[in-house]
Protein backbone atom coordinates (compact mmCIF):
# COMPACT_ATOMS: atom_id res chain seq x y z
CA UNK A 1 0.00 0.00 0.00
CA UNK A 2 1.45 3.57 -1.05
CA UNK A 3 1.18 6.76 0.79
CA UNK A 4 -2.42 8.33 0.47
CA UNK A 5 -3.43 10.59 -2.12
CA UNK A 6 -2.97 14.11 -1.08
CA UNK A 7 -6.45 15.41 -1.10
CA UNK A 8 -7.97 18.87 -0.16
CA UNK A 9 -11.40 19.15 0.54
CA UNK A 10 -12.99 22.66 -0.87
CA UNK A 11 -16.23 22.53 -0.42
CA UNK A 12 -19.38 20.55 -0.56
CA UNK A 13 -21.82 21.77 -2.89
CA UNK A 14 -25.62 20.06 -3.44
CA UNK A 15 -24.77 16.69 -2.70
CA UNK A 16 -21.10 16.44 -4.05
CA UNK A 17 -17.82 17.66 -2.94
CA UNK A 18 -15.08 19.68 -5.11
CA UNK A 19 -11.83 18.78 -4.15
CA UNK A 20 -8.03 19.52 -5.76
CA UNK A 21 -4.93 17.39 -4.95
CA UNK A 22 -1.41 17.79 -6.71
CA UNK A 23 -0.90 15.66 -9.84
CA UNK A 24 -1.21 11.90 -8.31
CA UNK A 25 1.81 9.69 -7.67
CA UNK A 26 3.20 7.52 -10.45
CA UNK A 27 5.91 4.70 -10.86
CA UNK A 28 5.49 2.09 -9.13
CA UNK A 29 2.76 3.45 -6.26
CA UNK A 30 0.71 4.75 -9.49
CA UNK A 31 -1.59 1.59 -9.43
CA UNK A 32 -1.99 1.64 -5.74
CA UNK A 33 -2.52 5.88 -5.82
CA UNK A 34 -5.81 5.38 -8.32
CA UNK A 35 -6.93 2.79 -5.89
CA UNK A 36 -6.64 5.09 -2.92
CA UNK A 37 -8.14 8.11 -4.73
CA UNK A 38 -11.10 5.97 -5.30
CA UNK A 39 -11.78 4.44 -1.80
CA UNK A 40 -10.74 8.24 -0.84
CA UNK A 41 -14.33 8.77 -2.55
CA UNK A 42 -13.68 10.62 -5.56
CA UNK A 43 -15.90 9.74 -8.30
CA UNK A 44 -14.31 12.21 -11.00
CA UNK A 45 -10.46 13.35 -11.51
CA UNK A 46 -9.93 16.78 -13.85
CA UNK A 47 -6.67 16.53 -15.14
CA UNK A 48 -5.54 20.13 -15.71
CA UNK A 49 -1.82 18.92 -17.07
CA UNK A 50 -0.27 19.05 -20.79
CA UNK A 51 -0.14 15.62 -22.82
CA UNK A 52 3.61 16.39 -22.78
CA UNK A 53 3.83 17.74 -19.34
CA UNK A 54 1.99 14.01 -17.95
CA UNK A 55 3.93 12.17 -20.13
CA UNK A 56 6.58 13.83 -18.11
CA UNK A 57 5.39 13.47 -14.69
CA UNK A 58 3.90 9.37 -15.58
CA UNK A 59 0.56 10.16 -16.24
CA UNK A 60 0.17 9.26 -19.79
CA UNK A 61 -2.44 6.26 -18.66
CA UNK A 62 -4.55 8.47 -16.05
CA UNK A 63 -7.28 8.01 -18.11
CA UNK A 64 -6.98 4.51 -18.23
CA UNK A 65 -6.10 4.09 -14.63
CA UNK A 66 -9.15 6.28 -13.85
CA UNK A 67 -11.66 4.46 -15.19
CA UNK A 68 -10.07 1.12 -14.60
CA UNK A 69 -10.75 2.43 -10.46
CA UNK A 70 -14.76 3.14 -11.35
CA UNK A 71 -13.49 7.74 -11.68
CA UNK A 72 -14.90 9.32 -14.64
CA UNK A 73 -11.90 11.29 -16.16
CA UNK A 74 -11.79 15.00 -17.79
CA UNK A 75 -8.68 16.35 -19.68
CA UNK A 76 -8.72 20.50 -20.18
CA UNK A 77 -5.20 20.88 -20.35
CA UNK A 78 -3.72 24.69 -19.49
CA UNK A 79 0.22 25.51 -19.92
CA UNK A 80 2.07 25.47 -16.32
CA UNK A 81 1.34 28.92 -14.56
CA UNK A 82 -0.53 30.11 -18.09
CA UNK A 83 -4.52 30.91 -19.11
CA UNK A 84 -6.64 28.75 -20.28
CA UNK A 85 -6.55 29.42 -23.91
CA UNK A 86 -10.11 29.97 -24.75
CA UNK A 87 -12.25 31.66 -21.95
CA UNK A 88 -15.68 30.19 -23.21
CA UNK A 89 -14.39 26.54 -22.72
CA UNK A 90 -13.50 27.42 -19.39
CA UNK A 91 -16.52 29.30 -18.38
CA UNK A 92 -18.57 25.94 -19.77
CA UNK A 93 -16.15 23.43 -17.97
CA UNK A 94 -17.00 25.46 -14.67
CA UNK A 95 -20.67 25.06 -15.16
CA UNK A 96 -20.37 21.47 -16.05
CA UNK A 97 -18.38 20.82 -13.74
CA UNK A 98 -20.84 22.48 -11.11
CA UNK A 99 -23.82 21.04 -12.38
CA UNK A 100 -21.87 17.49 -11.84
CA UNK A 101 -21.03 18.22 -8.10
CA UNK A 102 -24.28 19.93 -7.35
CA UNK A 103 -25.93 16.68 -8.53
CA UNK A 104 -23.50 14.37 -6.11
CA UNK A 105 -20.23 14.09 -8.54
CA UNK A 106 -17.23 13.72 -5.98
CA UNK A 107 -14.45 15.86 -7.78
CA UNK A 108 -10.86 16.10 -7.51
CA UNK A 109 -8.95 18.80 -9.69
CA UNK A 110 -5.39 18.55 -10.55
CA UNK A 111 -2.71 20.04 -11.96
CA UNK A 112 0.97 19.59 -11.23
CA UNK A 113 1.23 20.71 -7.71
CA UNK A 114 -2.82 21.63 -6.99
CA UNK A 115 -2.02 25.46 -6.93
CA UNK A 116 -2.45 27.67 -9.66
CA UNK A 117 -3.96 25.65 -12.49
CA UNK A 118 -6.36 23.70 -10.09
CA UNK A 119 -6.95 26.83 -7.84
CA UNK A 120 -8.43 28.72 -10.88
CA UNK A 121 -10.67 25.98 -11.84
CA UNK A 122 -11.96 25.55 -8.65
CA UNK A 123 -12.43 29.24 -7.83
CA UNK A 124 -14.50 29.41 -11.02
CA UNK A 125 -16.93 26.37 -9.62
CA UNK A 126 -17.13 28.52 -6.71
CA UNK A 127 -17.99 31.36 -8.28
CA UNK A 128 -20.77 29.18 -10.10
CA UNK A 129 -21.81 28.78 -6.26
CA UNK A 130 -22.08 32.40 -5.49
CA UNK A 131 -18.68 33.29 -4.36
CA UNK A 132 -16.47 36.28 -5.43
CA UNK A 133 -13.72 35.56 -6.95
CA UNK A 134 -11.47 37.14 -3.93
CA UNK A 135 -13.80 34.55 -1.38
CA UNK A 136 -13.60 31.78 -3.78
CA UNK A 137 -9.65 31.97 -3.77
CA UNK A 138 -9.55 32.53 0.26
CA UNK A 139 -11.26 29.55 0.74
CA UNK A 140 -9.32 27.50 -1.88
CA UNK A 141 -6.16 28.84 -0.36
CA UNK A 142 -7.28 27.93 3.35
CA UNK A 143 -8.34 24.79 2.30
CA UNK A 144 -4.96 23.77 0.36
CA UNK A 145 -2.90 25.03 3.13
CA UNK A 146 -0.84 27.65 0.65
CA UNK A 147 -1.77 30.59 -1.14
CA UNK A 148 -3.53 30.09 -4.48
CA UNK A 149 -3.46 30.65 -7.45
CA UNK A 150 0.47 30.23 -8.96
CA UNK A 151 0.36 33.81 -10.26
CA UNK A 152 -1.23 37.16 -10.16
CA UNK A 153 -2.32 36.72 -14.33
CA UNK A 154 -4.66 33.99 -12.94
CA UNK A 155 -5.76 35.45 -10.37
CA UNK A 156 -6.50 38.69 -11.97
CA UNK A 157 -8.08 36.37 -15.32
CA UNK A 158 -10.68 35.02 -12.94
CA UNK A 159 -11.38 38.30 -11.50
CA UNK A 160 -12.21 39.36 -14.88
CA UNK A 161 -14.36 36.50 -15.69
CA UNK A 162 -16.17 36.50 -12.54
CA UNK A 163 -19.29 38.01 -14.38
CA UNK A 164 -19.29 35.88 -17.05
CA UNK A 165 -18.94 32.56 -15.28
CA UNK A 166 -21.82 34.19 -12.91
CA UNK A 167 -24.43 34.99 -15.46
CA UNK A 168 -24.14 31.70 -16.98
CA UNK A 169 -27.68 30.04 -16.29
CA UNK A 170 -26.79 27.55 -13.52
CA UNK A 171 -30.47 25.83 -13.30
CA UNK A 172 -30.41 22.53 -12.20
Amino acid sequence: MGIQPSIYPIQHIGTGLLAVMPKPASGEWIEDEFASIARWGITHIVSLLEEAEAEEVGLAQERKLAGKNGMQFTSFPIPDRCLPADSADFVQLTKSLYADIHSGSQTVVHCRAGIGRAGMLAAGILIQHGLSAEQAFELVSQQRRVPVPDTPEQFNWICQLQTQIRNIDTTI
